[in-house]
């Protein structure tokens, strides 16, 4: 026993400076070519790595193009198991745990999915609210406290996994919103025998509350559509990611778990599953929503986790992709260009500030022809252009404009590497490495919490009677299918919800409702402000903003339009309550 112990130690030790000698040599080679650059004044090393990612990243946009083949067959209803991690999540997981349960997925009349909630040691108010849940909601509750507690994410869902049924495992974060065909969409990919596992498509839940919301958005809405579809397409090693993965639960034991030890389990999963020689594939037509990280300091300890977790299972892994037979070339080339590819994004934007500093002090010299060097430079914009395109916005002055800040923001990257860097050569030991979750812009409650709410005196003294039907407009869909899921626990009855100002209008005409919740910021040409204007000129009929916009102008705006009342985002029910009471 106490030999086995030291062997592993010694294991461990090793890994552990495998990594931190591996992350050394990259900085050296970063540092060698960097001052090549700036003493040679020659950029072509940086014009190589642009050439030849960007091209490779071009194949996968053009591959994104193709249709993906979903499974046609239908009556596959393998039992699934899905486990949440939870740690501090006071704010999401109430939210998360009712969305879940409300999944539509049976078999022989009976719920063919199971929930098991791993409460990690929370020292806030998670344990209170995952306890009156189970008041209402059937899951079962794992708490565990220290020492076993706070060894990270992995070590929470293998817990989990010791005490799930199903044959399938999926794995949400607690901030996680789904609707109810999720499973359903999930599980027709398990058809194929040769698929162990499945990654949904994932977005933002709250892109318009600042412009770092709104480019996370922008950014998955490209990852998901072009990396994860066009990969797919192209057969090639479709990653994992942490929000709706769905693994064969005898894969995940065949690999022994989830990894324990790594700050990205998901990216270590991938990899395990590639030299087993499983498939996974993209499933595009379910969709988990997550809360965006609003504040640039939460942000960027997001971003350094996870380039500290690409370097890792680079260095770790990527000759053993490179040695192990039997993986498919196509997977094993396109999981490389992947698992080094927050390197090269720093190495690109990099790339992109030498050559303007060399441009500025004396011009710079290159080896390869004019043309390449610009398609080079260029060769990244199709792949956001069409993200933006076919998931965010189709209007062309949009689309330019986010591309633009998207590359902005892209420039993260560079600090976020040398951060990363130095926490793989110097950081010893792993702990829970989470990112902090302030909750959606809507405080979902449970329906006893409702009619406690709406029987108190303050409110039920006001109620007004003559507001009953109600229509949303609002561009965020999965904040307005909160609210109008509280608006009906509530006793109203939602009319419908629209994303624009200009369908907002027709649906008012024909359907003449009591009062109209509206957002600042909708698609279209229209904003909710002008909407508001029209509406109460044609219509009489009042409206409630709900916006997150409270800047100065706004609110001047605001004041000269004939509103009703005014909500700030987030919010919660006894505030909406009384708003719509009072009106």
């Amino acid at each position: 026993m106490a030999l086995e112990k030291f062997l592993n130690n010694v294991n461990s030790f090793w890994l552990r400076w495998k990594v931190s000698i591996g992350a050394l040599a990259i900085l050296f080679m970063v540092a060698l070519l960097i001052a090549h650059t700036m003493i040679n004044s020659d950029v072509i090393w940086l014009q190589i790595i642009l050439f030849t990612f960007g091209s490779y990243y071009l194949l996968i946009t053009i591959s994104s193009f193709f249709h993906i083949e979903h499974p046609k067959k239908k009556d596959l209803k393998p039992f699934v198991s899905i486990i949440v991690p939870a740690h501090n999540e006071e704010h999401t997981i109430s939210e998360s745990v009712q969305s879940i349960c409300q999944m539509d997925y049976f078999k022989d009349g009976k719920k063919n999915f199971e929930l098991v909630v791993v409460d990690d040691g929370s020292t806030d108010q998670t344990p209170r609210v995952l306890e009156n849940l189970k008041q209402s909601l059937n899951f079962k509750l794992i708490r565990r406290e220290p020492p076993l507690s706070g060894k990270g994410k992995g070590a929470a869902l293998n817990a989990g996994l010791k005490v799930c049924r199903g044959e399938c495992i999926l794995v949400f974060d607690a901030d996680a919103i789904v609707k109810p065909d999720f499973l359903s969409l999930m599980t027709k990919y398990f058809s194929d025998p040769e698929v162990v596992g499945v990654q949904a498509k994932v977005r933002m839940k709250n892109p318009s509350v600042n412009h770092l919301t709104s480019l996370q958005d922008d950014e998955f809405a490209t990852f998901n559509r072009i990396i994860q579809k066009g990969r797919t397409v192209i057969d090639g090693a479709t990653a994992l990611g942490g929000n709706g993965q769905m693994v064969k639960r005898k894969t995940i034991e065949s690999v022994g778990g989830w990894n324990e030890k790594s700050i990205t389990e998901d990216l270590d999963l991938s990899v395990s599953v590639l030299l087993d020689q499983g498939t996974i594939k993209y499933c595009d037509q379910a969709i988990v929503y997550q809360e965006a990280v609003p504040h640039w300091k939460n942000f960027l300890k997001q971003r350094i986790r996870w380039a500290e977790g690409h370097l890792e299972t680079m260095i770790n892994s990527s000759w053993k992709v490179l040695k192990t037979p039997g993986i498919p070339l196509s997977r094993r080339i396109d999981f490389l260009f992947y698992l080094v590819g927050i390197n090269i994004v720093f190495l690109i934007l990099l790339s992109y500030v030498l050559g303007f500093i060399q441009f500025l002090i004396g011009g710079f010299k290159s080896s390869i022809p004019e043309i390449l060097w610009i398609f080079a430079s260029l060769v990244f914009f199709p792949t956001i252009i069409t993200g933006l395109y076919f998931e965010v916005d189709k209007r062309p002055h949009i689309i330019i404009y986010r591309s633009l800040r998207f590359w902005l923001f892209c420039l993260h990257w560079i600090p976020v590497f040398f951060a990363a860097l130095y926490r793989v050569i110097t950081v010893r030991n792993k702990f829970w490495v989470k990112t902090t979750h302030k909750g959606s812009n809507l405080i979902l409650k449970s329906p006893r919490e409702i009619k406690s709410t709406l029987n108190s005196p303050m409110i039920s003294s006001q109620k007004n009677k003559s507001i009953r039907n109600l229509l949303i407009v609002e561009d965020e869909i999965i904040f307005a299918q909160d609210l109008q899921i509280t608006l009906e626990q509530m006793g109203y009855k939602v009319l419908g919800i629209t994303t624009s100002a200009e369908d907002a209008l027709k649906k008012i005409a024909i359907k003449k409702p009591d009062l109209v919740l509206m957002d600042i910021i909708l698609q279209g040409n229209i904003d909710g402000i002008d909407a508001t204007h029209e509406i109460w000129k044609r219509f009489k009929i009042p409206v409630v903003y709900i916006t997150a916009h409270s800047d100065q102008r706004t609110l001047e705006r605001l004041k000269a339009s004939p509103y009703a009342g005014l909500l700030i985002k987030p919010i919660n029910i006894s505030s909406l309550t009384q708003i719509l009471e009072k009106i």
